[in-house]
């Protein structure tokens, strides 16, 4: 198991243990991947800026199977900003926030209903039938789970068991939840107050038919029709 401390990652200074200099694709300013795996991140700064994704979690191809992340715990962690979100997860599972704090100056919208915004922006955001993310005594504004992906070619497990415990939003209020191709009754909410809004199941599907016909369908993309089996548990 590797343990980073005290680090902080920004456009000046990436981190992708794949790469021989710890150079991202220039999306995200810290790129997590599966055969990085198991990770512990205490007291680390990750500051997205005007990047796409602050922190990237996503599988990696050994040739035969796709390597998914699991097993990544971040203790004391800020992720800051990033145009779209602070932190994207696709895939994999494990995943454990404990005293993290999620922020946004400005560098997107800010969410602020759980039943009325489609933006994809988001303080985290989890797909790709993620499973078992835990946040334990956080401060975030927002999660989107189960968003479309281009792994959702073919028929995945659900994003599921997302728990909140003793979390709070920052901006006041509730923290705010919203739901695509998700399990609603795995989502718990802890001593948390949240407002939790999972699509109904048809409208999902018509979300679904649009972006396999219209939407983003890169193919040849390494392991992408390939489902590991860590990802049926």
């Amino acid at each position: 198991m590797k343990i980073i401390n005290d680090a902080r990652f920004d456009v000046a200074h990436t981190f992708n243990p794949d790469t021989p200099d710890n150079s991202t694709d220039g999306q995200s300013i810290a790129t997590l991947n599966g055969d990085d795996c198991p990770l512990v991140f205490n007291r680390c700064n990750f500051v997205g800026g005007f990047v796409h994704w602050g922190c990237k979690v996503t599988s990696y191809f050994d040739g035969e199977m796709p390597i998914v992340p699991l097993d990544i715990t971040f203790n004391d962690c800020t992720f800051s900003d990033g145009t779209s979100r602070a932190y994207d997860q696709v895939r994999g599972g494990r995943i454990t926030f404990n005293r993290c704090k999620f922020t946004n100056t400005g560098r997107r919208k800010r969410t602020t209903s759980a039943y009325l915004s489609l933006a994809e922006t988001c303080d985290i955001g989890i797909k790709g039938g993620a499973f078992d993310i835990t946040f334990n005594d956080c401060s975030l504004n927002d999660i989107l789970l189960g968003d479309w992906t281009i792994y959702d070619q073919i028929k995945r497990p659900k994003t599921r068991r997302v728990t909140l415990n003793n979390c709070v939003n920052p901006n006041g209020g509730k923290v705010i939840v919203r739901g695509r191709y998700c399990d609603a009754k795995s989502i718990v909410a802890n001593n948390t107050p949240a407002s939790i809004y999972v699509w109904p199941t048809f409208i999902t599907w018509l979300y679904w038919q649009y972006n396999q016909r219209f939407g983003d369908k890169r193919k040849n993309i390494l392991g992408e029709f390939i489902i590991n089996p860590n990802e049926t548990t």
